[in-house]
């Protein structure tokens, strides 16, 4: 299909509209691929509306993870701190997974032996945000050792139930 405004102004509302994928923005105006690829090394301002239609998305997306954070979201929290405060000392080590379940778990176990069972429920609770927080970065081995900590955790706390 020849480049024309009016095709750029449809694919560039396409590409907003789809969250910037182009593979459905170029079904959308039934352009190939490789079109949408060309135009933006030959018109420059096809490309410009693009990378702002990125950066536009990039801001949503920011916002969207403030929300959580501000609705006391610990995972978009700490999500956050790693990504935006390295400076600072927020990088995340593999051996801190070991010493963030052994921490949990020796939690998890005071809480049972003293029969404080909501604080034990607690530890679970934080187990698994911790496990949904790793299964974007942690090694398969640190994730299955999680699973089975939690799992163990939660069969000894419906024992005492």
């Amino acid at each position: 299909m020849k480049y024309s405004k009016t095709l750029h102004a449809r694919t560039i509302k396409a590409y907003e509209e789809t969250r910037c994928n182009v593979g459905d923005t170029c079904k959308a105006v039934n352009i190939y691929r490789d079109t949408f690829y060309d135009w933006l090394e030959r018109y420059p301002d096809f490309k410009k509306d693009k990378e702002a239609a990125d950066e536009a998305l990039l801001d949503w997306s920011e916002n969207q993870l403030f929300n959580l954070i501000k609705k006391g979201n610990t995972t978009a929290s700490i999500f956050h701190l790693e990504c935006k405060g390295k400076k600072r000392g927020w990088v995340r080590k593999n051996d801190d997974f070991k010493d963030i379940s052994l921490q949990l778990m020796l939690m998890f176990n005071s809480f049972l032996q003293n029969r404080n069972l909501e604080l034990a429920n607690n530890v679970i609770e934080i187990q698994q945000e911790f496990i949904d927080m790793l299964l974007q970065s942690a090694t398969p081995e640190h994730l299955e050792m999680l699973l089975k900590e939690r799992d163990k955790n939660v069969k000894l706390l419906n024992g005492k139930n």
